[in-house]
């Protein structure tokens, strides 16, 4: 298990989470001291993961997909999907400031969808936010017919692990299931090309 001195906090659904990997020992003192709170007033609650791995089953899980990766050991309707997907879009790896006008145009699309979300950004603010995004991977999808941008994940690597951070989708495109794309994607590239 790998350690760290100190936490970097962030906001997502409501609560105060670190910005770590799950196996990463999370340094608990702003909890203890109270400071915690300056990272977002609207935050309920702040959650964390100790003792990863643990060896027994307990309340709280986190998804984790061990290399390799194989998609015909997928099921045939997962197989279906990727396969329909990759037809009507392609996912590429971009930097994220390069192409911030589209990115901006998936992420406020995909607001529509949302009824009670309280972490949105105005347009200023992730225009802003593009330069703190070059720690993180940006994988984005795009329409075959029109290279138009319909999707996009970020991603952050650690040394044994990748840890997916935020995935809009543009709700006009949802039925050319850009999602799908991208998680094949990501999974063959981190899992089987590089080995995560």
């Amino acid at each position: 298990m790998s350690s760290s001195n100190r936490t970097s906090w962030t906001y997502y659904n409501h609560a105060i989470i670190p910005d770590n990997a799950p196996d990463q020992t999370v340094d608990t003192s702003e909890i203890e001291d109270g400071s915690i709170w300056s990272v977002n007033k609207k935050a309920l609650l702040v959650r964390w993961t100790s003792d990863f791995d643990c060896g027994f089953e307990t309340d709280w899980w986190w998804v984790v997909k061990y290399a390799p990766y194989s998609f015909d050991d997928l099921s045939s309707n997962s197989k279906k999907h990727i396969r329909q997907s990759l037809k009507k879009c392609y996912v590429k790896k971009i930097v994220f400031s390069s192409e911030v006008e589209s990115l901006w145009r998936v992420y406020e699309s995909a607001y529509k969808k949302y009824k009670f979300a309280d972490n949105r950004l105005f347009k200023e603010q992730f225009f802003a936010s593009a330069k703190d995004m070059c720690e993180f991977d940006c994988w984005a999808a795009y329409d075959v017919e029109t290279d138009r941008m319909i999707g996009y994940m970020t991603c952050k690597v650690f040394d044994d692990c990748v840890k997916t951070v935020t995935a809009k989708y543009d709700v006009e495109s949802l039925s050319k299931r850009p999602s799908d794309a991208i998680h094949h994607t990501i999974c063959d590239y981190y899992l089987n090309a590089i080995g995560k």
